[in-house]
């Protein structure tokens, strides 16, 4: 079976003989394997723990104030059209979560707020209906904050501690 140039990514610590080891078992690999080769990475035992990824890096909490179990509620709730309960007036990286996570998935671009929408009327959970009120549902630790403004708008909101 014939395959493709493949590049792999290595991350190590320790020290100089501990790298000086690795690099050499990862020649004889490339050696053997002409089509693979390593991206290497070597942190030395001091700052090792300054490199690591921290959760912000991979990882955002959204709280949703107001909504009930999965969907739906008092408050603002509509950002996903991954779901047919929460569906917002646009489907995109700044009111569905969803597209925003392919954002991060795929370009490396980290969502910070999403917009959230409360729709009135009986198709609200399906993104129908008159806009009520919508708020910036923002990454943990932070919360929305009334900065002034129409209250139904998110723009009169941001996101802090």
């Amino acid at each position: 079976m014939e395959t493709g140039p493949v590049e792999l990514t290595i991350f190590w610590w320790g020290g100089d003989a501990r790298a000086q080891l690795t690099h050499q078992v990862l020649a004889l690999y490339t050696q053997k394997h002409p089509n693979v080769t390593f991206k290497e990475t070597w942190q030395a035992n001091a700052g090792y723990y300054d490199k690591l990824a921290t959760p912000a890096d991979y990882a955002r909490l959204y709280m949703v104030p107001g909504m009930v179990h999965c969907a739906l509620g008092p408050g603002a709730t509509n950002f996903s059209t991954a779901t047919r309960d929460s569906v917002p007036p646009v489907s995109d990286a700044r009111h569905d979560i969803g597209v925003a996570l392919r954002e991060w998935v795929e370009k490396g671009q980290a969502p910070h707020e999403i917009v959230a929408t409360h729709f009135d009327g009986p198709q609200a959970n399906e993104g129908k209906g008159r806009i009520a009120f919508q708020r910036p549902l923002c990454p943990w630790p932070e919360v929305a904050r009334y900065q002034g403004g129409p209250t139904d708008k998110a723009e009169s909101f941001s996101c802090g501690n």
